[in-house]
């Protein structure tokens, strides 16, 4: 007779350059602190509005863009639209406090390939780095 079996371990995530782009200081160094904990992710950049996230990629090459909707000089959504025009377009992740339809159609349409309710970061985020990883789409309408 056995016991039950062990609980599998979660895949490794391979090795993952990430930007982090948001114009709220005090969310983006939790973000990044909560990144820079994770194994296999590098955090390549950091960048406080759209047009900074634009020259920080194309000097970095990132595998991944967790980008903020609403930021100055350049919103997520028109950052993203750029970012998947250029050569080696990054995957791009949307962030923002609100989760309505509207919101996540928009990130549908600029081309991200997946949104994530900004309270959601902590408990979805690993799962959203999985994916990533895998080059899969992140799924917008999936509440936690």
């Amino acid at each position: 007779m056995t016991g039950p079996s062990p609980t599998p371990e979660p895949e490794p995530t391979p090795n993952l350059r990430v930007l982090v782009a948001d114009d709220s200081l005090s969310f983006r160094d939790i973000l990044c602190a909560f990144l820079e904990s994770l194994p296999g992710i590098e955090l390549c950049g950091v960048a406080s509005n759209g047009l900074d996230a634009l020259q920080i990629a194309a000097q970095t090459s990132p595998d991944l863009v967790l980008m903020d909707l609403a930021m100055p000089s350049l919103d997520g959504c028109e950052a993203t639209r750029r970012l998947k025009d250029g050569p080696q377009a990054p995957q791009v992740v949307l962030l923002s406090i609100c989760g309505d339809d509207e919101l996540r159609q928009a990130t549908r349409l600029a081309g991200a390939d997946g949104f994530l309710n900004k309270c959601d970061v902590g408990a979805r985020l690993p799962q959203v780095l999985q994916s990533v990883a895998r080059r899969e789409r992140v799924d917008h309408d999936r509440d936690p």
